[in-house]
Parts: structure tokens; sequence; C-alpha cells
């Protein structure tokens, strides 16, 4: 019989065995933490917190949005040579077209920084407004139309989605 103080050879690996694992779980966590750090953020906007400290004036402009009775429809379809025509119906609570407003389409991409932009509709009448825009990038856009007007402020919210 063998001696209980007596180690087998492989038994004096045991010690560097023990480092080389931590060191590959560490190195995986490294490569994991750069991946997180050097990816997109998933932020949407700039100045969260001074956006939230208006959360109650903001909160005030969709009741009164809601009160005028207004509606909005947002449609983006292919257009020719590539780019994309967005059409945005604006209507009042008797269903007659709002004219005369200044409408503003941001386009933003939720999933990518850089390509955001916008356009400006064009009063076709009727209530009716229309502008050509080149697409960056095929996919989801969020669509953020505001229509300034002398009667009140509307805004819509609504993502559309850019064929390849």
């Amino acid at each position: 019989m063998s001696d209980a103080s007596e180690a087998r050879p492989s038994d004096r690996y045991l010690p560097y065995l023990f480092f080389v694992f931590f060191g590959v779980v560490l190195f995986a966590n490294g490569m994991l933490v750069y991946a997180a750090a050097t990816s997109w953020t998933g932020l949407r906007g700039e100045r969260h917190y001074i956006r939230g400290l208006a959360h109650n004036q903001t909160l005030e402009a969709v009741a009164a949005q809601q009160a005028m009775g207004w509606t909005g429809t947002v449609s983006l379809d292919p257009g020719r040579d590539g780019d994309s025509v967005l059409r945005f119906d604006l209507t009042d609570k008797a269903a007659a077209g709002i004219v005369g407003a200044t409408v503003t389409a941001n386009f933003v991409r939720p999933t990518h920084v850089g390509n955001d932009f916008s356009v400006r509709l064009e009063d076709l009448g009727g209530g009716r407004y229309m502008a050509r825009a080149e697409m960056p990038l095929a996919g989801q856009w969020d669509v953020d139309v505001v229509a300034e007007h002398s009667m009140g402020r509307f805004q819509v919210l609504q993502r559309v989605e850019v064929p390849r």
C-alpha cells in the first residue's frame, strides 16, 4: 500500500488547473463585457432624465390632443425609383379634412443609430399630406408625424415597414 502523504504525479497539476479554469471563466466574462459595451445601447433618444422630468407636461399635451378629437392616419407605400411615399390624412371630430397645417415627419430607425432624418409633407388639400422619402435602409422605422396648425398641435407615432 502507498502512503497517504505520497502524491500522484498528476496531482501536482491541480493548482494550475484551478487557475486555468478561472482564467477561462474570466476571459469569457471579459469578452461578454466587451461585446455589451461596444454594441448598440438600446436607447432611442437623448436626455431621458430631462424628458422624464417633463412627463406631466407630456400627459397634459396628450389630453389636449385627445380633447380636440383630431385623427391622423399614416401610411408608407413603395414609390418609384426606390423611394417611398409617406401619406398622412388629418381630420377633425366631424371627419372633415384639416388644411393649412405644417406637417413634418421624423423617421427614426429603432435598431440603428445615425440613419434618422426628417421630411416636410406637402399639403394636397382636403386634409391630405404627402412626401417622398428616400429610405436609406429597409426594415422597420418609427415615423413621428407632427402637424402644427393655428387650431392646435397633433402628433402621431407609428412603426412602418420599408420593403427590401
